[in-house]
């Protein structure tokens, strides 16, 4: 897990750091790809920034997960294992078709 997520769970700190330097902390985080330039004329908007790390606040586990379960994949997974994330993702899907089939009446 990165800093940068738990660091996001804290209200109105997050967005007044931010804030404080919005565009130090896009070239920090988007490694210069992206429209950075845009970005930054986005998160003025009222409520831009707190929707953007609202999808962080809502998909932190709310505890600091174990081991990765993907070795020796890192943040970017579908580049670092492939082929395992697509065997997962399949099974997962025959899975559900399984147990939730369409009717075809």
């Amino acid at each position: 897990m990165t800093w940068y997520q738990p660091f996001f769970q804290f209200t109105g700190i997050a967005e007044a750091t931010i804030q404080h330097d919005a565009g130090a902390w896009l070239r920090l985080f988007s490694r210069g790809d992206g429209d950075i330039g845009q970005w930054i004329e986005d998160l003025p908007r009222p409520g831009a920034l707190t929707a953007s790390l609202n999808w962080y606040r809502a998909n932190l586990a709310p505890r600091i997960p174990g081991p990765p379960q993907l070795p020796p994949a890192s943040h970017w997974v579908p580049l670092d294992a492939p082929d395992r994330l697509n065997a997962l993702l399949l099974a997962e899907l025959i899975g559900y078709a399984h147990r939730n089939p369409v009717s075809r009446s």
